[in-house]
């Protein structure tokens, strides 16, 4: 089982328990959540080691009842300036996930904070945050998918072949697709849901933006042991997956050395400085496209090494271009 899933789980968990006033037992978070009674209990246990109050009470016939001290969460709360500049500083941050399962309790949360603030504490927090401006060009809004996301989550979590009806970049017209969601991530402003496509009879990224429709199913699928969300993105050098894996050598002028040098692109990122003053940097990824854009973007200042094939994709891609320019000009 994977570590998100885990995660994913018990954070139903302990929203379920927190609405239940009088609680719930063992056997009955079992079945609501279609898992073992001894996995209900050791997420109970990591709930509870992260300092969550679960509070367990024994009714008739030692029937042991769980849930969530109710005075939990109201404690009164202060924070200095800086820890509560800090926190409405990283709200800012957060507007990508708005429509997950997790921004409504975010929000909430942020409205208590604000709540225990005095107000001229607040007015300087306020202020303060004008100093600070976030923006990630192209972010998607996913204020309308509420409900949409709800559904892959609840199919994520309870394995549930789902039909999607989705209108990928390159069709002309939305496609239904019979999935199986292992899991969503996050990049560049956008969600994109990771799933085994029955029709490709392999592991898709789809972008959540242009799913026209999603149907939880009541069947089941098995979650493949082996698959690891994180390990399974790394490959990607972007956000799309290929079938092989390539090593990429690209080098670098010293004009961008610097700026190459200050960010972290990928995980398999290695660089070697040059005696004149550029650097090598090489990676191992899984798909060449996205890769190959993020080269051109650097103009002259880049030249890639190996593989053959990317050197391929290059050059066709700059031919192309410049043909184009060379016959606008032409018909000028």
């Amino acid at each position: 089982m994977g570590r998100n899933e885990q995660l994913i789980r018990q954070w139903n968990l302990l929203r379920t328990l927190s609405a239940r006033r009088f609680g719930a037992t063992i056997r009955e978070l079992a079945q609501e959540f279609e898992t073992s009674e001894k996995t209900i209990s050791r997420d109970l246990a990591v709930l509870r080691q992260v300092g969550v109050p679960i509070t367990e009470t024994s009714g008739d016939y030692n029937r042991k009842t769980y849930r969530i001290d109710s005075s939990w969460g109201e404690t009164e709360l202060t924070f200095p300036y800086d820890e509560a500049l800090a926190l409405y500083l990283a709200r800012h941050t957060l507007q990508p996930i708005a429509g997950t399962y997790f921004w409504s309790s975010l929000q909430r949360a942020f409205q208590k904070i604000r709540s225990t603030l005095r107000e001229d504490a607040l007015e300087y927090i306020l202020k303060m945050a004008e100093t600070f401006y976030h923006r990630i060009p192209g972010a998607s809004d996913y204020k309308g998918k509420g409900e949409l996301l709800d559904e892959l989550y609840r199919a994520i979590e309870e394995h549930r072949q789902t039909i999607a009806v989705y209108h990928s970049a390159s069709s002309t017209e939305p496609v239904e697709y019979e999935l199986y969601p292992y899991g969503v991530a996050y990049h560049r402003g956008s969600l994109y849901l990771i799933a085994f496509s029955l029709k490709h009879d392999e592991i898709r990224h789809f972008k959540v933006d242009r799913f026209h429709d999603v149907e939880v199913g009541g069947a089941t699928f098995e979650f493949p042991k082996d698959f690891d969300l994180t390990a399974h993105c790394d490959r990607c050098f972007g956000i799309y997956q290929g079938d092989k894996e390539w090593t990429v050598r690209i080098k670098f002028s010293s004009s961008v050395a610097r700026y190459v040098r200050e960010s972290k692109f990928h995980p398999s990122q290695q660089l070697e400085l040059q005696k004149d003053g550029g650097l090598i940097a090489t990676f191992t990824v899984g798909a060449l496209d996205e890769i190959l854009r993020w080269v051109m973007s650097f103009g002259t200042a880049a030249e890639v090494l190996e593989p053959p094939e990317l050197i391929t994709k290059t050059v066709s891609e700059l031919r192309a271009t410049l043909d184009r320019y060379e016959t606008e000009n032409a018909l000028s």
